[in-house]
């Protein structure tokens, strides 16, 4: 009502006015994990410690420690938070590629293997990451690979024998050895052909990239195979 006063704020509202907003658990656990992702892409695992993620977090030790414990369990739950659609996503185009009769469908199964890694290096480090942790001999890194990317890379090569029936076991695990190098170098070092070409041509648009790639992995998986020579 007109002339009325207003009601006087609360002890707790008056207490209240100036401070910052209390900041979840969950949310600092995920600045944590947004950090340590950047962090891992960046330096490899051996390359950061947890202090020096802990100091661009903004964070103490004791948060740190709290939420993770080790260095392991930190990567871990990096690939927990972001693995799972990458996977989920592969493994629909890969399944649907190996369910095409007569034969499984070699392009579709290529599609899977490299285009939602490469779309997602250009959204965030977690491509890049990946690409890190599955060339990266340490420890932890084998044990990351064993638990998030051997699964789908089994599978993979199992459609790859229903694809080349016609290629060798020792023929088709190098060929497929292959396949990896070419992913894992795209996304660890994406600015490789900008930095030779001088700037004159790039990796950025995935699709792109993953467009020129075909030709030249089909047919490198299609080649016949010639007698192994001595050198």
């Amino acid at each position: 009502m007109a002339g009325q006063s207003e009601k006087a704020p609360s002890r707790d509202e008056r207490r209240s006015v100036g401070r910052p907003p209390k900041t979840s658990k969950r949310e600092v656990r995920n600045r944590i994990l947004d950090v340590a992702e950047r962090a891992f892409a960046e330096h490899g695992v051996d390359g950061i410690s947890l202090r020096q993620i802990m100091a661009e977090a903004d964070v103490s030790m004791s948060l740190v420690s709290y939420h993770f414990g080790t260095k392991e369990r930190m990567l871990t739950a990096v690939f927990e938070r972001k693995a799972a659609p990458l996977f989920k996503e592969r493994y629909a185009l890969l399944e649907a590629a190996i369910s095409v009769k007569p034969r499984p469908d070699l392009e579709g199964m290529l599609k899977a293997f490299f285009l939602p890694c490469y779309a997602r290096s250009k959204t965030d480090t977690f491509g890049r990451l990946s690409g890190r942790v599955a060339g990266d001999p340490s420890l932890i890194s084998k044990s990351i690979t064993a638990i998030f990317f051997d699964p789908f890379m089994h599978r993979f090569i199992e459609g790859l024998r229903l694809a080349l029936p016609g290629l060798s076991e020792d023929e088709l695990y190098f060929r497929f050895h292959c396949l990896l190098c070419i992913l894992n170098q795209t996304l660890v070092q994406p600015n490789r052909i900008s930095d030779l070409s001088h700037g004159r041509r790039t990796l950025k648009d995935g699709s792109a990239a993953f467009a020129r790639i075909i030709p030249f992995l089909m047919a490198g998986l299609k080649a016949k195979t010639r007698p192994i020579k001595n050198l």
